[in-house]
């Protein structure tokens, strides 16, 4: 599996299914400036190459978690 990354989906403790990417490779988000940001649908993530921070849309708006910080609790908060 060169060059792919495995990703299963997996019923949590709560009975709700989410993916679990298998690997020990890395995932690369879809980056650009802050200009370049789409058209917002609440729960994407990408990485900002202007400020050097992911950011998720949680429905308002545009959220920096802060730049190589850890991001799981952003996931939680949004339910993702």
């Amino acid at each position: 599996m060169s060059g792919q990354i495995r990703v299963d989906i997996i019923t949590n403790e709560d009975g709700t299914n989410g993916p679990t990417i298998g690997s020990t490779g890395a995932l690369t988000l879809p980056s650009g400036t802050t200009a370049e940001q789409p058209t917002p649908v609440a729960g994407m993530i990408r990485f900002n190459t202007e400020t050097g921070s992911i950011e998720v849309y949680n429905g308002t708006a545009w959220a920096a978690t802060g730049g190589g910080g850890d991001i799981s609790q952003t996931f939680l908060f949004m339910g993702v």
